[in-house]
Parts: C-alpha cells; structure tokens; sequence
C-alpha cells in the first residue's frame, strides 16, 4: 500500500527579515494579505515572519525597483 504524502504548510516556515524604515511612511508596518489572512510587518526592527509573507515583500520590492529604474531610464531620453 502506498504511503500518504501530506504536502508541508509553507505559512509554518518562517525567516527573519530587517525591512528598513522608509524616510516618507516612517514605521508603518507593511501589510501584506496572503489567501485571506492579512500581516501586518513593522519597519526598522527584526522579525520573524511566514516564508511567503517574505516572498511577497521580496517581490513587491524587486518590483519598484523595477520600476523606478524604467522610470529613470525615460526621464534620460
């Protein structure tokens, strides 16, 4: 008989991340909603977070800088 495999919860893998405190927004927490649950990650301390949750910031933030540099590269033309 073949063994059940039950896939692992990825929400019960955490990594600690530092986001840095932003000169405009201060130490407002970044809020991030994942499959109907919403997480609230403060700015400027250490903690420990869900690997997605960390994935979602990582992304968000590769994403703007994505987009300043196009920004920037058009204000060069």
């Amino acid at each position: 008989m073949a063994k059940e495999v039950k896939p692992e919860n990825p929400m019960l893998e955490f990594v600690n991340v530092k986001i840095p405190a932003d000169p405009v927004l201060k130490k407002e927490p970044i809020q991030v909603g994942i499959n109907g649950k919403t997480y609230f990650v403060p700015r400027g301390t250490e903690c420990s977070i869900p690997k997605p949750v960390a994935e979602v910031i990582a992304n968000s933030f590769a994403q703007q800088e994505a987009a300043d540099d196009f920004l920037d590269s058009l204000a060069q033309d």
